[in-house]
């Protein structure tokens, strides 16, 4: 009797190991720490003076992150943001979200993350931190969802060349449009955003959308004024592009919409950023209204990847530009970021595994149309150094 329980105990055993072996956890980071010369030469006003300061930062994109998988296909991850420009270090989280694969095709996500709208970017990363946030060239070309949390739904194609999404964001959150408005959030629908991944040959295309109605109850805007509209309406659609042949790549993206500041998307800190909400008009009667402005934007990033001895790496060629465009008592208001510059990531992948050199210049552009609200804004600014990354 005994030997039969012990033989029973290790067929139980056994028969447990596969599904442990296919439960699995990945740990790791990245330390990025950047050291670089920001000239800015405003034309503001006579007031106004050029700044030109060397900096070394350890950016906030510097992260921790975590990965668990169990047997069932249900996966959670964690990444944690650490650092920050000097006096401001702190930890933000980044991605905190679990998924669940619950058949061939489909899968469940939940959690804080970016989303399906939006999600290429150029290969920019220098001055992160700085007083006027470049990060992936934000506010100069490109949109992102940003991250946040949200509830998504993902097919995936059985012939394995892409995937659509639709994830349902909080269109009540806080953000610093709201600072403006006197109001209690009452939206009652939800953030929509969609998207979808096809691959055909070496090219990969996503278009995708987001739709958002943020409705507010009893609102005070600047000044105290009242207007006819207590609601403001945020879309925004994009197309983006990737692919290569041979030693080239190439990535692209366009997006336009409507009051694209309202909607908690990571446009950056540019004048056309700045500008790319929802503002209070006066008509020809003197009436207060909310007005709508409109937002395009694009980026175009062009790289070439090279090898030289110990060294491996892609120089990327990069231009963009955003604008946003607004009729206020009917005079026209154009306003504009735009970016050029060279970014060049280079690995030593056979004596340094996990080092990377980015060294980087780009020139950044303001143009506020002539518009007082945001003199300050207007003027060139050059950022130039090199990144260092430990990637673990």
């Amino acid at each position: 009797m005994k030997k039969l329980l012990v033989s029973a105990a290790v067929s139980c055993a056994l028969l447990m190991l596969p599904d442990v072996a296919a439960a699995k956890s990945v740990f790791g980071g990245i330390v990025f720490t950047d050291f670089y010369l920001r000239s800015l030469d405003s034309e503001a006003s006579e007031t106004m003076e050029s700044v030109s300061l060397t900096r070394v930062e350890v950016p906030n994109i510097t992260r921790l992150r975590g990965r668990w998988t169990n047997e069932d296909d249900v996966e959670m991850y964690i990444e944690l943001g650490i650092g920050g420009s000097s006096g401001s270090t702190g930890v933000n989280v980044r991605h905190a979200f679990g998924k669940w694969d619950f058949s061939t095709t489909g899968q469940l996500m939940a959690g804080h993350t970016s989303s399906p709208f939006s999600p290429l970017f150029p290969s920019q990363a220098i001055g992160n931190n700085n007083e006027e946030s470049h990060n992936v060239g934000k506010g100069y070309g490109e949109v992102s969802s940003g991250r946040a949390p949200q509830v998504r739904y993902t097919y995936k194609f059985l012939n394995t060349r892409g995937a659509f999404a639709i994830a349902l964001l909080d269109s009540n959150r806080d953000d610093e449009i709201d600072i403006e408005i006197n109001g209690i959030k009452s939206s009652k629908l939800p953030r929509i955003d969609i998207g979808m991944a096809y691959q055909a040959f070496n090219w990969q295309i996503f278009p995708s959308a987001f739709y958002q109605r943020r409705d507010y109850d009893g609102a005070d805007f600047p000044g105290g004024a009242r207007v006819d509209d207590d609601s403001v309406t945020s879309w925004g659609a994009s197309l983006g592009f990737r692919g290569g042949r041979g030693p080239w790549v190439l990535s692209a993206e366009l997006n336009v919409g409507e009051n694209m500041r309202n909607a908690n998307l990571g446009i950056g800190s540019s004048v056309a950023a700045l500008s790319g909400g929802a503002f209070i008009s006066t008509n020809a009667a003197g009436e207060l209204r909310l007005e709508d402005t409109t937002n395009r934007s694009w980026w175009f990033d062009a790289g070439y990847k090279f090898t030289h001895n110990e060294w491996r790496g892609v120089v990327h060629m990069i231009a963009g530009q955003m604008t946003s465009e607004r009729e206020d008592g009917g005079f026209e208001q154009e306003f504009e970021g735009q970016m050029i510059g060279i970014s060049v990531p280079t690995d030593l992948p056979w004596i340094a595994k996990g080092l990377r050199f980015r060294p980087e210049v780009f020139v950044y552009e303001n143009d506020n149309g002539g518009n007082d609200i945001v003199a300050a804004k207007k003027g060139t600014e050059i950022i130039g150094g090199i990144q260092l990354q430990y990637t673990f």
